[in-house]
């Protein structure tokens, strides 16, 4: 299913809107994030200091999901890098889980902006009793921070397995290296490929 990951949505979450740089003249930096041709959206939140959406394959409903897309801006006053960003939020993630594991894929810059990947393992959510594997990609921009999330939720599994095969894991991976941060015009921060 995430093999084809050819997309003809491109989601500009432009934090220049949400913080007033466009009326400053200053490049909307976008948050350039594809979603599959075969999902739809199912919800959207908006306002001025972060913006929220979710999808999911077609076939599947919001009350019953078994994998989901989330993306996410968030605006912040207190500046941290993202290694620490995605820690605080897998220790939240961790409380509410019964052997919880925090496995860092990847991090350093991307596109210019410092980029942190993890693959966040729960086998069991206490409050569901569900097991849930999320690859997370939080990204650091000027203006707040952006995240990406693949999830997929299923029947509890043992602590050394996961609901998500090794192929499937790989083409994740590679759908979130498409995702990036830029900035239109930007030599540094380029919104690839049409910038490139």
């Amino acid at each position: 299913m995430l093999r084809r990951l050819v997309s003809t949505l491109l989601i500009a979450f432009i934090a220049a809107n949400v913080v007033g740089a466009e009326e400053k003249g200053v490049p909307e930096e976008q948050f350039a994030a594809r979603v599959p041709p075969e999902w739809k959206g199912v919800y959207q939140y908006r306002r001025a200091d972060i913006m929220l959406a979710e999808f999911l394959p077609v076939a599947e409903n919001v009350a019953d999901w078994s994998t989901m897309l989330s993306y996410e801006f968030h605006a912040v006053d207190v500046w941290m890098d993202p290694i620490e960003f995605v820690d605080n939020f897998a220790a939240n993630q961790a409380e509410l889980c019964e052997g919880f594991r925090n496995l860092n894929m990847s991090s350093g810059m991307e596109n210019g902006y410092p980029t942190s990947v993890r693959m966040l393992i729960c086998p069991k959510m206490l409050a569901s009793g569900k097991g849930r594997v999320t690859l997370l990609k939080a990204m650091r921009g000027d203006r707040g921070y952006y995240v990406a999330a693949l999830m997929r939720r299923a029947d509890e599994f043992e602590p050394e397995e996961t609901p998500v095969s090794p192929d499937e894991i790989a083409a994740w991976s590679q759908f979130m290296r498409q995702i990036i941060v830029c900035v239109p015009g930007d030599s540094e921060h380029p919104c690839q490929p049409s910038d490139t």
